[in-house]
C-alpha cells in the first residue's frame, strides 16, 4: 500500500471517529436534558399518569390525594426508572431516525434535503419505524416505571425488584404487556414528531447569522408535540391501564381482549369503581 493512500485512509479514520464522537456527545447531552426536563415535570406526569389509572380527576385534586398520602417525594415516584429509559430511548430513537433516512435516500433514489430534512411523507415512515424501534427496546423498563407511579400508596420496591415481580407473575410476556397498543400509538405520535419537527423549524425566521434561534427550535417542538400528542393521547390511556393492572379473564380466558377490556374502562366506570379495579396491581 502507497504512503498517500495510507494518508487517505488515515483521514477516513479520523473523520468517521469525530462524526461519531460528536453523535456521542449529542446524545449524551440530550439524554442529560431530557432527564432534568422529565425530572421537573415529574409532578405534572405523576398527575396525568393517576389519572389515566383512575385514582382521580382533575389536577387540582390528584394533586392534594398524592402529597396528603405519600407526602412531597410522591410526586417523584417513578422518576428515576423514566429517567433510566430515556437515555437509551432517545438514542436509539434518534439513531435509528438517522439509519433509516439514509436507507431510504439510498434505495428510493431520493435526494437528502440539506438539514437531512425528508419529504413529508417519507419522514413520517423513518419517524414511525424508529419509534417503533425505541418502544421494543426500552418497554420493559416503561412497565417498571408505571407499575411505580400509576397507583397511589402501593408497596414500595426497587426498580429491579418490580421487574423480578412482574417477570414472576407473568413471565417474559409480563414486561411487554401492552406493547402491542404502544407500537400502534408510536406510528403516528413518534411519525409525526420527526415528521413535522424540520417542517415547522422550517417555517419559523432565522437569526442574523443564518440560524435558528433557541426559542424557536423550542417553539417548534412544542407545537410538533401538541399536533402528535392530542390524537394519540386515547392510545396511550389505553396502554397505561394494561401496564398497570392485571384484569381477571383477560389473559387466563381468550374470550376477553386486553387491549379492548381496557380501551373502554374509563366509559364503563366512574372514578371510584375504576380506581377500584386499578388495586389489581402486578406488585
Amino acid at each position: 500500500m502507497s504512503r498517500g493512500s495510507k494518508s487517505v485512509h488515515k483521514y477516513e479514520y479520523h473523520a468517521v471517529s469525530d462524526d461519531l464522537l460528536k453523535r456521542v456527545k449529542l446524545l449524551t447531552a440530550g439524554g442529560a436534558a431530557g432527564c432534568c426536563a422529565k425530572s421537573i415535570c415529574a409532578p405534572l406526569e405523576r398527575c396525568k399518569l393517576l389519572s389515566q389509572t383512575g385514582m382521580g380527576r382533575g389536577l387540582w385534586q390528584l394533586l392534594k390525594i398524592c402529597h396528603t398520602q405519600e407526602g412531597v417525594f410522591g410526586f417523584w415516584r417513578g422518576n428515576g426508572a423514566n429517567c433510566l429509559r430515556v437515555f437509551p430511548n432517545k438514542a436509539i430513537l434518534l439513531g435509528c431516525n438517522d439509519i433509516y433516512k439514509t436507507l431510504v435516500c439510498k434505495y428510493f433514489n431520493i435526494e437528502d434535503i440539506p438539514g437531512k430534512r425528508l419529504p413529508g411523507a417519507w419522514g413520517f415512515c423513518t419517524g414511525a419505524f424508529a419509534g417503533m424501534t425505541a418502544v421494543l427496546c426500552t418497554y420493559p423498563i416503561d412497565i417498571v416505571r408505571t407499575q411505580k407511579a400509576g397507583m397511589i400508596n402501593a408497596e414500595q420496591h426497587s426498580i429491579r425488584q418490580t421487574a423480578k415481580n412482574v417477570r414472576a407473575q407473568f413471565g417474559m410476556r409480563g414486561l411487554y404487556r401492552g406493547c402491542g397498543t404502544t407500537l400502534l400509538g408510536s406510528i403516528p405520535y413518534e411519525g409525526t414528531k420527526l415528521g413535522v419537527y424540520p417542517v415547522i423549524k422550517g417555517m419559523m425566521p432565522l437569526d442574523e447569522d443564518g440560524r435558528l434561534g433557541t426559542r424557536y427550535k423550542a417553539m417548534a417542538g412544542a407545537i410538533s408535540g401538541v399536533i402528535c400528542s392530542v390524537p394519540t393521547y386515547p392510545g396511550d390511556t389505553t396502554r397505561r391501564n394494561l401496564q398497570v393492572m392485571a384484569p381477571p379473564r383477560v389473559w387466563q380466558d381468550g374470550s376477553r381482549s386486553g387491549l379492548f377490556w381496557c380501551s373502554d374502562l374509563p366509559l364503563r366506570y366512574d372514578t371510584k369503581s375504576y380506581s377500584t379495579l386499578g388495586q389489581r396491581q402486578i406488585c
